[in-house]
């Protein structure tokens, strides 16, 4: 008599799941230790370039207000909105010319980020 066993296990979506698990255990003890704005910007790309490896590059641009200790005023905003590079950071560097560096303030482009308040065309 002979006999033939398999077993197929597919443990990918374990792995995945073990995977985003660490990302946010280790998130949670990296980021927000301190009330510095730069130094949690820097740790939030420290953890999404060099730790989880989630993005090859990284940057945090924050409202000029809150580098001021001020809190950004509520509802859209309209004309030019300046922002400051709080923290950038990737797998390798990039030319100077690709990006503004850390601490230089720069408009943001019309249309980016997009403003996920307003209502989407087919919403009207």
């Amino acid at each position: 008599m002979h006999a033939v066993g398999l077993i197929g296990n597919d443990y990918s979506e374990q792995h995945q799941s073990r995977e985003r698990m660490a990302l946010l255990s280790e998130a949670r003890t990296r980021l927000g230790a301190s009330l510095d704005v730069a130094g949690t910007a820097q740790e939030l790309v420290d953890v999404t370039v060099t730790v989880s490896r989630f993005a090859d590059f990284v940057s945090v641009d924050l409202l000029e207000d809150v580098f001021r200790g001020a809190l950004p005023g509520p509802g859209p905003r309209t004309g030019p909105l300046p922002l400051r590079r709080a923290a950038q950071g990737g797998t390798r560097p990039l030319p100077p010319e690709a990006a503004p560096g850390v601490c230089a303030v720069h408009t943001r482009a019309k249309g980016y980020p997009p403003d996920l308040t307003s209502p989407k065309p087919d919403e009207r």
